[in-house]
Order: C-alpha cells, then structure tokens, then sequence
C-alpha cells in the first residue's frame, strides 16, 4: 500500500534504527539522529511518528538512505518515494539519489513526476496512456 513503512510508537529516530538494521546496515542513534537532521528533522527526532505529518512520515522512511555507508545496499527499490514531499525535501532526495549513483548504485523507483537524476546510463520505462515507447 502507500504507507512508509514506520512504526507510530518508536520516535523518528529509533525508526531509523530499526529500519537500517532490518535491513542488514545497523546504525548508531548519533547515525539517525544525523540523517533526520539532514533532512530537516532534527526537532521531531525524539517525537513518536504518529505525532508527525505525512510528510515528515515520509522522510523518517527515507532517512535510512542517508545512512547507508560504503554502499551495504547497492541497489535502491523506491515506490514513489517523492510523494507527499515538499519541494526542499524532493531537493535532497535527489541529492542522496545522486550521490547513490555517483558511488556506483542503482535505483529503481516509480514516480508521476518530472525528476532529473544524473545517472551515467538512464533506462526508462513510461507507461502512461500517450507514452510513444
């Protein structure tokens, strides 16, 4: 479904915590707590998610791609990650989309919108109703 994968008990920060170590890369609180920064969410670090708005939900779930040192997932699987993101936020998702493949990463993400990311080799599937290819 749409939702972001967080739990609404744990604060924004133990989130992180839990999703990177889920996910094979443990990190510190100090590692999540640097990620939500970066993402403008250093204030609601220690709120629990259900406080939050769907939006700061959003980049509590996309935080752990700030966290992801020496590359431990090389390739990122992304539905619609800049969905329910303000324009700065859509800024540095990109950012970290960027530096992901300037590392050598890959990305798979599905999106309705317009976003220029600087891969070296560009595949791109449209399947909208006037898509030619």
């Amino acid at each position: 479904g749409h939702a972001n994968g967080v739990k609404d008990d744990l604060a924004a920060w133990e989130n992180v915590v839990v999703a990177s170590t889920l996910s094979g890369n443990p990190v510190s609180r100090d590692a999540a707590y640097s990620a939500l920064e970066q993402l403008g969410l250093a204030r609601v670090a220690d709120l629990p998610t259900r406080a939050l708005s769907q939006g700061q939900r959003k980049r509590v779930a996309l935080a752990r791609l700030h966290v992801d040192p020496g590359m431990k997932t090389p390739l990122w699987i992304l539905d619609e990650p800049f969905t329910a993101l303000d324009q700065e936020a859509v800024v540095q998702l990109c950012g970290a989309l960027n530096r992901h493949l300037a590392r050598g990463g890959m990305v798979i993400y599905t999106t309705h919108q317009e976003i220029d990311l600087s891969a070296q080799r560009l595949l791109r599937l449209d399947l909208s109703r006037d898509a030619t290819c």
